[in-house]
């Protein structure tokens, strides 16, 4: 039961000093990107451009923003060919 008890606490130191070296490392060690999910230009651009600077700040890293929202589809150019086509019903009146 002794020898349990002190594996037990030798484990235990063992693990401690292990995870306290792995949260030493400098993180993050590289730039770190910003996903924006919508076009440049938006609301949601310039929040995150608003948050890069404190962010550049508080992580000691650059902060690239990116988005990769698509720009709203244009609207389909006049076609001379383009047709309308519509239901129309007829009555036949007998006489």
């Amino acid at each position: 039961m002794i020898f349990a008890r002190t594996f037990a606490a030798a484990l235990l130191i063992t693990y401690s000093l292990a995870t306290a070296a792995l949260s030493a490392q400098t993180y993050p060690n590289r730039p770190v990107t910003m996903i924006v999910a919508f076009p440049p230009g938006g609301a949601d651009d310039a929040t995150a451009r608003i948050l890069q600077d404190p962010m550049q700040k508080a992580l000691g890293q650059p902060i690239v923003i990116e988005n990769v929202g698509a720009p709203p589809p244009k609207p389909p150019a006049p076609s001379p060919t383009a047709t309308l086509s519509c239901c129309t019903r007829t009555r036949s009146q007998r006489a």
